[in-house]
C-alpha cells in the first residue's frame, strides 16, 4: 500500500501552529498557506535564506528616497546650468523646469507616502503574525505542562486510564422515564 512507509513519502513540510490552523480552516480558499519544504522524495531540501520583511520594506523606502534625491540633484544641476547660460528662457526650457517640479511634487505627494503606508501595513502584519505565533506557542506549552502535571498526578495517585472515571448512574425505577433520564433525553411537557 503506497503512502504507508516513510520511504514512500513524496514531500515533507514544516509549518507553525498558526499556519496549520489557517490551513485546515481555509481549505481551497485563496492562494493557500506558505509552508517550509524540508524533504522531497526523501532528500533534504536546503532551507531558503531568511528574508526580514521589515528590512526589505525599509530598504525599498530608502531606495525610493535616494532615487528621488538623485533625480532632484540631476535636474537641479540641469536647471542651474540652463539659468546660467540663458538670460531668456524658451517655452521648452520653462516646460522642462515645470515638469521637473511636477515630478518632484508627485513623488513627495503620492509615491513616498504610499511606500510608507505599505511599510506600516507590513509591520502591522508582521506584529500580528508574531503575536499569533507566540500565543500558539504559549498555549501549546501550557497544554504540555498541564498534561505532564496530570500524568504525574495520575502516577502518584495510581490512577489507571483503563479504569472507568465516571461514577455509575443510579437508575431509578419507573421504566421508560428512568431510561430516558439516564440517556439525557428527558423532556417535561
Amino acid at each position: 500500500m503506497a503512502g504507508t512507509d516513510i520511504n514512500d513519502m513524496i514531500v515533507e513540510v514544516e509549518m507553525s501552529y498558526t499556519q496549520f490552523a489557517e490551513a485546515i480552516t481555509s481549505l481551497n480558499i485563496g492562494e493557500g498557506i506558505p509552508v517550509t519544504i524540508t524533504k522531497v522524495n526523501g532528500t533534504f531540501v536546503e532551507p531558503c535564506p531568511y528574508s526580514d520583511r521589515q528590512k526589505v520594506m525599509r530598504r525599498e523606502v530608502d531606495e525610493a528616497t535616494r532615487d528621488l534625491v538623485r533625480q532632484l540633484e540631476k535636474r537641479s544641476e540641469e536647471i542651474e546650468k540652463l539659468l546660467d547660460e540663458k538670460r531668456v528662457l524658451s517655452r521648452e526650457d520653462r516646460r522642462n523646469i515645470v515638469s521637473t517640479l511636477k515630478n518632484v511634487r508627485q513623488e513627495l505627494k503620492s509615491n513616498i507616502p504610499y511606500l510608507q503606508k505599505l511599510f506600516a501595513e507590513q509591520m502591522d502584519k508582521t506584529v500580528t503574525e508574531a503575536k499569533g505565533e507566540f500565543e500558539t506557542y504559549l498555549q501549546n506549552k501550557m497544554n504540555s505542562i498541564a498534561l505532564a502535571a496530570i500524568s504525574e498526578q495520575m502516577k502518584q495517585e495510581e490512577i489507571s486510564l483503563n479504569r472507568n472515571m465516571i461514577p455509575e448512574l443510579e437508575v431509578q425505577e419507573g421504566g421508560e422515564e428512568a431510561g430516558e433520564m439516564e440517556a439525557g433525553m428527558h423532556m417535561d411537557m
